[in-house]
């Protein structure tokens, strides 16, 4: 969940206060008596986060300089779904940003409040920056609304280091034909998701259909995809299409013991569906099933001008017109997928 305005906002003292008393109505201020930088801070938030918080700035820079430098800081402070949710308000300003662990929250809070650092401990002293100008909010702004632990979702928005989403799958998978049963297989596929709805994605497979009928067939293909998903509270939901290319061969046992083969390739066109269900923040259970209509060309025929071979009559089929295949695996996600 992202929220507030990020670390260049600024928000003018009426709603800071508002702000304020909504949060000290849904935490208690942990302070110290001023000594340090990290005593003179004001701390809102449930114990066991306001704890961390403050554990992880006890070695750091805000320990290191007087108080004077973080008089009238009021730190905010929520763990939520495993991402920490900070801001601070001073004076008239309100900055506020989300971390995926206390350590990178305390390096955003000492970036707040010490930066650079002039003091004792051997750090030495530099000119201050001067502040960055604020960035305009435009007037149709969403208001704060307030939720449970004093934030707000005023703005819903990733770090602008967040990466792209992708989702890395390992599936075993069954394809379904007219020309054998049963074609046991796998593929490993790899996705990037693009805006909330949309993704690219590209995914290599094998399948083996075992000795039937005294044939045996093998195929791989590469399909190109993209689709819609819709993700929900425990999975996603995902629709998509694609091109791709396959190679296949098959093999018949003759009576004389001779084998007759043939191969084929060629293009294919893909629909399918799939349902992700989660197991972790990162891992899930993946299950789908695609149709597929084949193009294929003949490989191993024979040349223009030459006399058709009779044998060819006795040749296996190595692939069928259309096919369906059944998946499922389980899948790695990053990024936000």
């Amino acid at each position: 969940m992202e929220f507030l305005p990020d670390e260049h906002s600024v928000t003018p003292l009426a709603p800071v206060w508002a702000g304020l008393a909504i949060w000290s109505l849904s935490g208690r201020p942990v302070a110290a008596e001023p000594g340090t930088c990290l005593e003179a801070v004001t701390f809102l938030g449930d114990e066991r986060p306001v704890a961390t918080a403050r554990a992880s700035l006890e070695h750091g820079l805000l320990a290191q300089v007087p108080a004077a430098a973080c008089a009238g800081a009021v730190l905010r402070v929520q763990e939520q779904e495993g991402r920490w949710l900070f801001a601070l308000s001073r004076s008239e300003r309100l900055v506020a940003h989300s971390a995926d662990d206390a350590a990178t929250m305390a390096s955003w809070i000492e970036s707040w409040l010490a930066p650079p650092l002039a003091g004792s401990g051997g750090v030495e002293a530099t000119e201050p920056s001067p502040p960055e100008e604020p960035r305009a909010v435009g007037p149709r702004a969403p208001a704060a609304s307030p939720r449970r632990g004093g934030f707000s979702a005023v703005a819903s928005r990733r770090d602008a280091t967040a990466t792209i989403p992708i989702r890395l799958s390992l599936a075993a998978s069954l394809d379904l034909d007219d020309l054998a049963p049963l074609w046991p297989g796998g593929e490993i596929s790899l996705m990037m998701a693009f805006g909330p709805a949309f993704w690219l994605g590209i995914g290599a497979a094998g399948a083996w259909a075992p000795e039937q009928d005294d044939v045996e067939r093998r195929a791989f293909r590469i399909t190109a995809r993209g689709g819609w998903r819709s993700p929900f509270e425990w999975g996603a939901l995902r629709l998509g299409a694609g091109v791709g290319i396959v190679s296949a061969s098959a093999r018949r046992e003759l009576d004389d013991d001779s084998m007759a083969a043939d191969d084929e390739a060629g293009p294919f066109v893909e629909v399918g569906a799939g349902l992700d269900v989660g197991l972790s923040r990162e891992l899930a259970l993946t299950g789908g099933i695609a149709l597929r209509a084949h193009l294929p060309d003949d490989l191993g025929g024979e040349g223009d001008g030459e006399e058709e071979n009779p044998d060819e009559l006795l040749e296996p089929q190595p692939l069928p017109a259309v096919a369906a295949t059944l998946q499922v695996g389980v899948a790695y996600s990053s990024g936000g997928w």
